[in-house]
């Protein structure tokens, strides 16, 4: 006998007896698996099963290296999915805990478990992670990129949104909208009429507050009265 293994049946004995004993098998032992001793009638094969099975020779297609760690990688995208897992710090930071994650979808996940927050109602800033609601985050995105769109046509100056162009472009006109209804002091900006009552201490104490806010009201829908005026009349 060749070896010590015994078979119970004759068809078991010749399968392994053709595989490892006869003379055939020789030739064949080249392409035989190591780990597993499984054959393989090509050496294209057996090298595709040890990459596949049991991951021989797989080092030479890991061309993708972390400079951070030296971990290797097949593809490039494996390789950055990596990267940003595990060495990118922290990006999305949960304003009403504090706790930080590493991706969108991580931060979304826990505002609506550990907060009930709902994404589709709120809107989550992709380069910062900040929370707020959807009407005001194309401004918020500017903000990152720093495009000014809105231009002055009077005198070139720039603007993040059309609402900051619109109070600009009062500063070209004589139009003073807001009024004072305590001394008759009229502004061009909105801005500048609550500057201007807080002299009167009406912004800055509770008790004129709601007076305040009410006068501004006020005169902000005369504002839209008044240019709507101007230009039905024009």
């Amino acid at each position: 006998s060749k070896c010590d293994k015994e078979y119970r049946s004759s068809s078991a004995l010749k399968k392994h007896f053709d595989r490892y004993h006869c003379e055939s098998a020789k030739l064949r032992r080249e392409y035989l698996c190591e780990v597993c001793k499984k054959t393989f009638k090509d050496k294209g094969r057996l090298n595709e099963h040890k990459l596949v099975k049991h991951f021989i020779g797989y080092d030479r297609y890991l061309n993708f290296i972390c400079h951070h760690c030296s971990s290797k990688f097949l593809t490039k995208e494996l390789l950055k999915s990596h990267i940003f897992k595990l060495h990118m710090p922290p990006m999305f930071k949960c304003e009403k805990c504090s706790e930080s994650f590493t991706s969108k979808t991580d931060l979304v996940s826990h505002l609506r478990k550990a907060h009930f927050i709902d994404n589709r109602k709120s809107f989550i800033c992709e380069t910062c992670g900040k929370v707020m609601k959807r009407h005001i985050s194309k401004a918020h995105i500017l903000s990152h990129t720093k495009e000014l769109p809105f231009v002055c046509e009077e005198c070139g100056k720039r603007f993040r949104t059309d609402s900051n162009l619109d109070q600009h472009l009062r500063t070209h006109s004589d139009v003073r909208p807001y009024t004072c209804d305590l001394c008759d002091k009229a502004f061009r900006i909105r801005h500048h009429l609550r500057q201007h009552l807080a002299v009167h201490g009406m912004v800055s104490t509770a008790r004129y507050g709601k007076r305040a806010r009410k006068m501004i009201s006020s005169n902000e829908s005369n504002s839209s009265d008044n240019e709507r005026s101007s230009m039905e009349e024009s």
